[in-house]
């Protein structure tokens, strides 16, 4: 899931006229859950996208088989979590939010 986040991310900056391009990795964790967030300036996602992002078969790219996401968004909900994704302005780019649970007891 993180590969296919962060190649999509720096997919997105290669196509972008984007001088600085960056791709920002963070997460957060407390007792119920990890929140990973990666982030990027590229040009963001388009508004006609937004909504079939994570569909199969869906894709931006000429070369994209729209496999990644949606194989992404199962991999995480058969974990129990969750993987949304924001878009604002060209300089914000786009960010993925995937949400874990964090594993109770056991060893």
């Amino acid at each position: 899931v993180m590969l296919n986040l962060i190649s999509n991310a720096l997919d997105s900056l290669a196509t972008a006229a984007t001088p600085q391009g960056q791709v920002l990795i963070s997460s957060q964790a407390d007792a119920s859950e990890v929140v990973i967030w990666v982030r990027d300036n590229g040009p963001g996602i388009s508004p006609a996208m937004h909504d079939q992002l994570f569909d199969l078969f869906a894709s931006s790219r000429a070369e994209g088989i729209g496999l990644g996401l949606w194989l992404s968004r199962h991999i995480v909900e058969r974990h129990g979590g969750s993987i949304v994704a924001e878009s604002g302005d060209p300089v914000r780019g786009a960010v993925f939010t995937v949400r874990l649970p964090r594993a109770s007891g056991g060893a």
